[in-house]
């Protein structure tokens, strides 16, 4: 009976916007259900996962103390709609015993999936990355976490440098941060593409948002929470 009311509630709870502009992509789609609920809604997916070397698999789940057994394959396996979206991996635990195995896997997902050209790959292991690169995946260098309007010059100025020689010494086209990076972002990093996710709910804020986004050519992605729902 919960599970029916729970399912009545996510479907009940599934916005369906009159135009999915394609830089909109949801957020945290990690659930099944929220993945299936949404795939119509939004031009792209994001989706938190873990290596697990012992299984030579992808586990979704956030953070490191996390318990779960949900499999990527499952989640790929699930979707109807997996022609018409783009899918944005977030690889929590990308290193190096782990960066050659786990790009021939996501290799291999993309393949039984058919999902050429639809797959970025993030991580905040810049040097990892080029094993993606190598396979021909899309990726994006998550910068580090800093407040650019509170830190300081000080900090700024190593966080800009460290972003700059990754960028310079792995060869990245694409870097990816918080909403609240993305004038920083723009004015250190003119030239570099760049991947951004947003996570306030005043929607009026959140479209003007979007809406500078959408109107920078250097700018690919957006990524959204569930609005006006009480499911997620």
């Amino acid at each position: 009976m919960v599970v029916a009311v729970l399912l009545t509630v996510v479907a009940l709870s599934c916005a369906r916007p009159s135009e999915k502009p394609s830089k909109v992509w949801l957020h945290r789609a990690n659930d099944i259900a929220k993945a299936r609920c949404f795939q119509n809604d939004y031009a792209g997916l994001e989706v938190d996962v873990h290596f697990v070397d012992s299984l030579n698999t992808f586990i979704i789940k956030h953070d490191f103390d996390e318990v779960s057994d949900h499999r990527l394959e499952d989640w790929f396996a699930s979707l109807e709609n997996r022609s018409k979206l783009g899918f944005w991996i977030d690889f929590k635990n990308l290193n190096q015993n782990n960066m050659m195995a786990s790009a021939k896997e996501m290799a291999r997902l993309r393949k039984v999936f058919s999902l050429n050209g639809m797959i970025i790959v993030e991580s905040s292991n810049a040097r990892c990355l080029k094993a993606f690169e190598d396979m021909d995946f899309r990726t994006s260098y998550y910068i580090p976490f800093a407040y650019p309007d509170t830190d300081g010059h000080e900090k700024m100025q190593k966080v800009t440098d460290e972003i700059r020689d990754n960028i310079e010494k792995y060869e990245l086209k694409t870097i990816s941060g918080y909403f609240f990076q993305y004038k920083f972002m723009q004015d250190s990093f003119p030239e570099v593409r760049k991947l951004i996710w947003y996570h306030h709910y005043d929607t009026r804020v959140r479209d003007s948002f979007i809406r500078l986004v959408e109107a920078d050519d250097l700018t690919d992605v957006i990524l959204v929470a569930v609005m006006d729902t009480i499911a997620y």
